[in-house]
């Protein structure tokens, strides 16, 4: 189960490492690292789609299917001076 993580982890190093390479120094700080973070979220999503798109899609299907089943059952609270005379 932990290849589809350790495929998609790698592929976002990659995207990382040559985003790194690429964008120039003058665009700053911020800028690099937020390129840096697109192309990390790209890479990693890409990969995971398109090397393990049946389980992503079996993951999908099953978390629609729970719905809201995963919330506590809402329980009925009975105020402090119900029942007494």
């Amino acid at each position: 189960a932990l290849i589809p993580a350790l495929t998609a982890t790698a592929a976002m190093m990659l995207a990382v490492w040559v985003t790194r390479s690429v964008v120039p120094e003058a665009w700053g700080v911020r800028a690099r690292f937020a390129v840096e973070v697109v192309a990390g979220v790209f890479g990693y999503c890409g990969m995971a789609w398109l090397a393990h798109r049946s389980r992503i899609t079996a993951l999908v299907a099953l978390l629609k299917a729970r719905g809201s089943s995963w919330a506590p059952a809402a329980t009925p609270v009975a105020s402090a001076g119900a029942g007494t005379p």
